[in-house]
């Protein structure tokens, strides 16, 4: 996953975002390219999406919202968004937080024959034990057993 493009400018800061519209919920959905990701619920009709982005990276990055603005990409769904007061350190620290929140959802700590591991990590954790743990497919009763 590489990083987003976050570079500064006088008065605040742009980076380029790629927008999902119609999704189940906004969120920042990771990173493609250069780009960040966010889904948004909203429609792209009549610029519904793009204030729903800015609403949304507003809350995201702490500040009012009326210092986010779209500078790029009025009806695309690649857009270029800054947000004025900021810095890039401010942005790449909050992005990243809400990126490792991502992550953590996508990997949550799962338990397996009473042994806690974390499949993100792809190790055991510590003081666990991992049983060995074995599938078997079965088939649909309709098959019979002449089936199988």
């Amino acid at each position: 996953m590489s990083d987003v493009s976050v570079k500064d400018v006088p008065g605040g800061v742009t980076f380029p975002v790629r927008v999902t519209p119609r999704a189940r919920k906004n969120e920042v959905a990771g990173v493609q390219g250069e780009a960040l990701k966010v889904k948004l619920a909203a429609p792209p009709v009549e610029g519904a999406a793009n204030a729903a982005l800015c609403d949304f990276l507003a809350e995201q990055l702490g500040v009012r919202k009326s210092a986010v603005t779209l500078v790029a990409g009025q009806t695309s769904r690649n857009k270029v968004v800054r947000v004025q007061g900021a810095t890039a350190d401010h942005v790449r620290r909050i992005l990243w937080k809400a990126l490792d929140l991502q992550k953590a959802d996508l990997f949550p700590e799962v338990t397996v024959e009473h042994s806690t591991f974390n499949p993100a990590d792809s190790v055991p954790l510590k003081g666990s034990t991992l049983a060995r743990t074995t599938c078997r497919r079965s088939l649909p009763r309709s098959l019979g057993e002449n089936a199988r």
